[in-house]
């Protein structure tokens, strides 16, 4: 018997007017027995003119502005954002965990946000931490819940990254108030069924699980605690450890079999 403590990060706060950028995501987590086995990366806040040009270093970067520098993501977890340019207003979009964000594309047009990875351990295709659009211009989230950037003329509020998709927040407009807020993590494991037996401190709200060909999956959004035991007797002799763990920006995608595979 094994517990695994899920944490999930919350996404990060929008920018405000003031000049204030946005920030960073929280973490999320995958642990065993006091020790953190992963941790992904929260996404990086995007930049506000004039105190900070450039996005915060993340899972994947937060969008820049007035300057040609994109926001850093971490390897193996998500991409840079685009480049903003010295001379407009525009943000870049912000990085995702499977594409970089564009460039700011005018100065009254900010990039789009990156795409987001997709993974099928469910058994449909779901993609997650799409990067935020850049204010200003209307721009649109990548794929994977990245939220839209504000625009004016006429007035479109930015909108928050997709809950539990690791989404960024949309770029706040020239002048407006509040940048969307980021959308929290995801945790998504999968295990063979005939392996192991399974229980959860949490069973309700926004946990899920299922089954797919001959592996079950638990999907979590809210922190929970998980137990995984052999059955008795045991369907088979594990050979190693529940080891392959897949990470992205803002989420963890465990995959633990009796025999890990790659």
């Amino acid at each position: 018997t094994r517990d695994y403590v899920i944490t999930i990060g919350a996404g990060g706060t929008g920018g405000t007017s003031g000049s204030r950028p946005g920030g960073n995501g929280s973490n999320s987590a995958w642990d065993s027995g006091g020790a953190t086995v992963a941790t992904s990366t929260g996404g990086g806040g995007g930049a506000s003119d004039p105190t900070t040009n450039v996005g915060n270093t993340g899972g994947s970067g937060g969008g820049s502005v007035f300057s040609a520098t994109p926001g850093s993501g971490t390897a193996g977890q998500g991409n840079n954002s685009g480049n903003g340019n010295a001379a407009w207003n525009a943000g870049s979009g912000g990085g995702g965990a499977g594409a970089l964000g564009q460039n700011a594309q005018s100065g009254s047009l900010g990039g789009n946000g990156g795409n987001g990875t997709t993974t099928s351990l469910t058994g449909a295709s779901v993609t997650y931490c799409g990067g935020a659009g850049g204010g200003t211009g209307g721009t649109t989230g990548g794929t994977g819940g990245g939220g839209n950037g504000g625009s004016t003329g006429p007035t479109v509020e930015p909108t928050a990254g997709g809950a539990g998709t690791g989404g960024g927040g949309g770029g706040q407009y020239s002048g407006g108030d509040v940048g969307g807020a980021g959308g929290t993590g995801a945790i998504l494991v999968s295990f063979t069924t005939t392996d192991f037996d399974w229980s959860t401190t949490t069973t309700t709200g926004s946990n899920s699980s299922g089954t797919n060909g001959s592996f079950t999956w638990i999907k979590w959004t809210s922190s929970d605690v998980l137990t995984l035991t052999t059955p008795t007797p045991a369907a088979a002799t594990p050979t190693s450890e529940p080891a392959v763990i897949y990470e992205e920006m803002g989420l963890l995608f465990p995959k633990l079999e009796e025999i890990a595979y790659a």
